[in-house]
């Protein structure tokens, strides 16, 4: 396959890069991306939808050359240092960096405006039906009866009924 910037050797390497949330290719020559790299720009570039708005299509669009460039008005910190520390240098960097923080976020989360997990739903309250004086009574008769496991049975019920009133009451 031949170079897509000089149109004259062999290319060797598949340069991908992504403008505007969309993924370009190039396959370049050797000598091409020497030059790529050593900033000089190639008269020889073929004609894309980049070039033909007057960028370079292996640099990018030249909004992010200038987003490279910008600088926060306040602390002078440039997206560039923020990249690579990974921290602003004050508050008003969110908001002289805003577009790239929107392409940032869109990319990492998906949205540009936080929505959270919510609240989750709320969960149903057991219907207490039984009265505490009632079950009271209960215990007393089996108890009175001799029915020991049936009085265990009727203790640990008073016992949730208690949990659960206390819960109620407490949150």
């Amino acid at each position: 396959m031949k170079c897509e910037a000089c149109r004259k050797q062999e290319a060797s390497v598949a340069f991908t890069h992504i403008v505007e949330n969309q993924k370009q290719t190039l396959h370049l020559c050797p000598a091409c991306i020497a030059a790529r790299q050593a900033g000089s720009v190639d008269a020889a570039a073929p004609p894309s939808d980049a070039a033909a708005a007057g960028e370079n299509p292996v640099e990018g669009s030249g909004r992010a050359d200038a987003a490279a460039v910008a600088r926060c008005p306040h602390c002078g910190m440039s997206y560039d240092e923020f990249r690579k520390g990974g921290r602003f240098g004050c508050p008003t960097c969110y908001e002289a960096f805003e577009r790239q923080l929107d392409r940032l976020m869109k990319r990492i989360h998906g949205a540009t405006v936080h929505r959270g997990k919510g609240l989750p739903p709320p969960r149903p309250q057991p219907q207490v039906t039984e009265d505490l004086t009632e079950l009271r009574r209960q215990l007393a008769a089996a108890v009175a009866a001799e029915a020991y496991e049936r009085a265990a049975e009727i203790r640990d019920r008073i016992r949730a009924y208690q949990r659960r009133s206390a819960a109620g009451t407490a949150g």
